[in-house]
């Protein structure tokens, strides 16, 4: 079995804009990668919160739901 294990996944600035656009280029050389293996696990590096949101002290960006 195979799997891969990755780290700190925060979907801001160019990141954000490709999803919201649909443009994936950024991540052709990862599909490679992620095709080989059983399992990807990927940790989501920012909390998500309802409305707003601010930054949670000493813990890097957050994202809003609408």
């Amino acid at each position: 079995m195979k799997i891969l294990v990755a780290g700190d996944f925060v979907p801001r600035f160019r990141v954000k804009e490709m999803i919201e656009t649909g443009d994936y280029n950024l991540f052709n050389e990862v599909v490679e990668h992620t095709a080989r293996v059983d399992y990807s696990i990927v940790n989501f590096e920012s909390p998500v919160v309802e409305g707003e949101g601010s930054p949670i002290e000493k813990t890097g960006p957050n994202l809003t739901i609408e």
